[in-house]
């Protein structure tokens, strides 16, 4: 494998990715493209391109080389794009058909591995959910995220890529003071605890979510784009299974991980909003995703030594 690109790639999962495809000597050439790259790493294998992905003579200019791995990372997130719902539309969903409309012209279909959302099973009211449920998007940006899986297995039928839609959860822990996502509480938890500091969450001890470090989530990434997947699902999604805990035990294992109690930090203060939307999260099923070979963080011991390591 040769050549791999990556839009969003100044993000929190494009950077961890990064890191670690240049520890792959089968990669030769990394394509980076964000609107901007503050600290930009230095490296022969690297290519920055900063352009607007919703402007089709930068996706020309974007796909010209052949491309092996397609890596769809960019994106508005929600309550941004509940704001900004034209611009959202450009650059979560139109976006993805200038990129797919040039990655026609390949002269082989490369691998599009896209960042899909949890967000498109919705928020009803169910004892379990399952990969296998129909989308149910409840939000602009959840709605973008199935309209581009749909796009994507589309394209994969047509060979024009070989598509697989990544639905991702919310990642930890988010760099220390990230601010602009209603689950930022899900990051902000692991800083304040590491560092002895208070913290009101938005929900209560018994508040329940689903969990996948950063790390863990891009080597699956990795595990997509250099794997044979037999047999997927004509869909092409992939549930990253996660681990099912409370906020109680989040606690506890960070307080063990520290050897030290942790819990007369915490105080709550429930918003409500937050707590049906982020807190009230029923277990996930991800058989199928696992029966290919992806895969969670194991166990609560060691997601917390991958967010703070």
């Amino acid at each position: 494998m040769s050549h791999i690109v990556i839009t969003g790639a100044n993000g929190f999962l494009g950077k961890i990715l990064l890191n670690k495809l240049l520890k792959r000597p089968d990669v030769t050439k990394i394509t980076l493209t964000d609107q901007q790259f503050k600290h930009p790493k230095m490296h022969a294998k690297l290519v920055y391109k900063t352009g607007d992905i919703t402007q089709t003579s930068f996706i020309a200019e974007l796909c010209h080389d052949q491309i092996d791995v397609f890596y769809h990372l960019a994106s508005m997130p929600g309550a941004a794009a509940e704001q900004q719902p034209h611009l959202a539309q450009k650059i979560n969903y139109q976006s993805v058909q200038l990129i797919l409309n040039q990655l026609e012209l390949q002269k082989s279909p490369p691998k599009f591995i896209f960042a899909s959302s949890i967000a498109v099973y919705g928020h009803d009211k169910q004892k379990i959910i399952s990969e296998c449920d129909y989308p149910n998007p409840r939000s602009l940006y959840a709605t973008h995220k199935a309209m581009v899986e749909l796009m994507i297995a589309d394209a994969s039928r047509r060979k024009i890529v070989e598509g697989y839609s990544l639905r991702v959860p919310g990642l930890v822990a988010r760099p220390e003071k990230s601010s602009g996502f209603a689950s930022s509480f899900m990051s902000e938890i692991f800083w304040a605890l590491k560092n002895d500091e208070k913290i009101i969450l938005p929900v209560s001890q018994q508040a329940t979510a689903w969990w996948l470090s950063a790390d863990c989530a891009a080597e699956n990434f990795i595990f997509v784009a250099f794997n044979t997947m037999d047999c997927i699902n004509h869909q092409r999604t992939i549930q990253l299974p996660v681990l099912y805990l409370s906020i109680q035990e989040l606690i506890d294992g960070i307080s063990d991980f520290f050897e030290q109690d942790k819990s007369a930090l915490i105080s709550y203060q429930v918003d409500p909003f937050i707590q049906e939307n982020f807190g009230s999260y029923p277990p996930l099923m991800s058989t199928y995703s696992e029966s290919k070979g992806f895969f969670n963080d194991q166990n609560i011991k060691a997601l917390i030594q991958r967010v703070y390591q």
